[in-house]
């Protein structure tokens, strides 16, 4: 992914979208009303507790 003029926006070459990356709950929320590309980290808590860097759409749960 390519640098953009924000530090937490890449730009994907393959989908051709902004990746906006989320520190928190808040900003992951604002991102998915936006219907925005994201990235976030996750803990893996169910086996070495390593942490992984997710990427992509997020669809809202139903009933918001």
């Amino acid at each position: 992914m390519r640098k953009t003029d924000s530090k937490d926006v890449r730009f994907c070459d393959d989908c051709q979208r902004e990746v906006h990356f989320c520190r928190d709950s808040r900003s992951l929320s604002h991102a998915i009303a936006l219907n925005r590309c994201v990235a976030i980290v996750v803990d893996d808590i169910e086996s070495d507790g390593s942490r992984h860097l997710l990427l992509g759409e997020v669809i809202a749960p139903s009933g918001e």
